[in-house]
This record gives C-alpha cells, sequence and structure tokens, in this order.
C-alpha cells in the first residue's frame, strides 16, 4: 500500500493539472465576454458557459491541493459543493444557448432554462444531505466523488436532453451551411461540437468511474476540448467579417 506522502504528492500533481483546465477554461471565457457588446444572445450564453465549467474545475483543484496537504474535511466538503454548483449553472446557459441557436422562440428558452436551473437546484439540495455526495477511495493520483442515485439521474437526464439538442444544432448548422454554402454556418457547428465533446467528458466525470492516474489524462482532454473552442474563435474571426454581431445588427 503506498505511503501517504505518495498518495499525497500523485493528488498535488492532480490538483495542478485540474486548476490549468479551470484556468483555460476562464481564458476562454474572458476570450469571449471580452467582446459582450458584439456577442450576440446565443454567443453571450455560449461564454456563461465556458465561464461555469471554471467554477467546476477551479473549486475541484482546490479540493485536491486540500485533501493532498490534509487540509480540513469541512473545507474539502465546502470545494466539492461548490463545484457541483458549478455543474448545476452549466444546464440554464446551455440550454439558453442551444435555443437561441435554433432560432427557438423565447418563451420556450426562458422555461426550459429556468427548468433546467431548477432541477439543478434540486440535485444539489440532495447532494447537501447527509450521504449525499459520496467520496470514492484515494489512489496514488485522485480522490474522487460519487453522487447520489437521485441527483446523478437528474444529471443525466438534464445532459442527455441537451446533447440531443446539440447533435440537432449540428445537423442544423450543416443543412444551413449546404444550402447558403456559408462558411459561417460551419464555424457554428464546430461551436456545438466542442460543447458535445464536454459533454461525455463530463459525464464520464460525474460517474466518478475514471480514477488513478488515468484521470490526469483524463483531464488533459479538457484543456485541449477548450483550446480547440479558442482555435476555432480565432480562425472564424479571421475568416469571416463581424461573425460574433448580433443578427439583428447584421440584418440592418
Amino acid at each position: 500500500m503506498p505511503t501517504p506522502f505518495i498518495i499525497h504528492t500523485g493528488i498535488f500533481f492532480n490538483a495542478i493539472v485540474s486548476n490549468i483546465v479551470g484556468l483555460t477554461a476562464v481564458a476562454l471565457a474572458i476570450f469571449l465576454l471580452r467582446r459582450w457588446k458584439k456577442l450576440s444572445p446565443h454567443m453571450k450564453a455560449y461564454g456563461w458557459f465556458w465561464l461555469m465549467t471554471a467554477l467546476v474545475w477551479l473549486p475541484t483543484s482546490y479540493r485536491y491541493f486540500l485533501i493532498s496537504m490534509g487540509g480540513s474535511e469541512m473545507a474539502v466538503y465546502v470545494m466539492t459543493i461548490i463545484g457541483q454548483l458549478g455543474v448545476a449553472a452549466t444546464g440554464p446557459t446551455l440550454f439558453y444557448y442551444l435555443f437561441k441557436h435554433l432560432k427557438i422562440n423565447d418563451v420556450l428558452t426562458i422555461s426550459f432554462s429556468v427548468l433546467a436551473g431548477l432541477l439543478g437546484a434540486i440535485a444539489l439540495l440532495v447532494d447537501l444531505q447527509p450521504g449525499g455526495i459520496i467520496m470514492q477511495p484515494v489512489t496514488f493520483f485522485s480522490a474522487e466523488i460519487a453522487l447520489n442515485i437521485f441527483s446523478l439521474s437528474i444529471f443525466f437526464f438534464v445532459t442527455t436532453v441537451i446533447f440531443f439538442l446539440v447533435l440537432r444544432d449540428i445537423a442544423y448548422q450543416y443543412i444551413k451551411y449546404k444550402k447558403q454554402h456559408d462558411q459561417s454556418f460551419i464555424y457554428e457547428a464546430l461551436y456545438s461540437v466542442a460543447i458535445a465533446i464536454y459533454l461525455v467528458l463530463g459525464s464520464i466525470e460525474e460517474t466518478g468511474t475514471v480514477s488513478g492516474w488515468p484521470v490526469v489524462i483524463f483531464r488533459s482532454l479538457y484543456i485541449a476540448t477548450f483550446l480547440y473552442v479558442y482555435i476555432i474563435l480565432e480562425k472564424s474571426s479571421s475568416a469571416i467579417n463581424n461573425y460574433l454581431v448580433d443578427s439583428e445588427t447584421t440584418s440592418s
């Protein structure tokens, strides 16, 4: 059995990797939100989504730092709850982004966004109950958590609905590209591809099934996803004038 020092050292390394994931998400969100006045409503929601992912990863990294240095259980618990708050906050932003992107009316857009927020709040309340969050066995590199079956069911229900909306959006943008031969629709489809990748990674992460040294490699995939979005943003901005400008401004 590895010594506590070795276990703490591995978890500290995981904390650094998770911190890089969080800071990369912050950098991506800042890149988008700095252009706030020029962003369309759906791209504003897109920027907020990536900012909420930082609310997931920064507390996660701090939780690992605390565990690696023998921090108090209460502090570890608080960081865990903040991370789950970030998970709950991503749902409304994604619904708003996808409904706006798919040109669905505002009533449904707001309704589904609020519903996602309520479901996330309910799951978070259940997480706060005894046994709501279960600490997994500590390994060389990881100290993961597992959610209660109720919260996990809500998470997968919301994620599944969003995932199918993402697939519909990708198809919708591609069809518009084939009809209009406008390159901007390809970039819009690629934005949703990034969300699909993140949802798959996040779903695996939320189940707590990945542990040990694969966790570090697995989390590097998040960094690659964020960099992918940044590259697409740069390419779309240089290839298409005023791509991020509100459609109403463009039409005028």
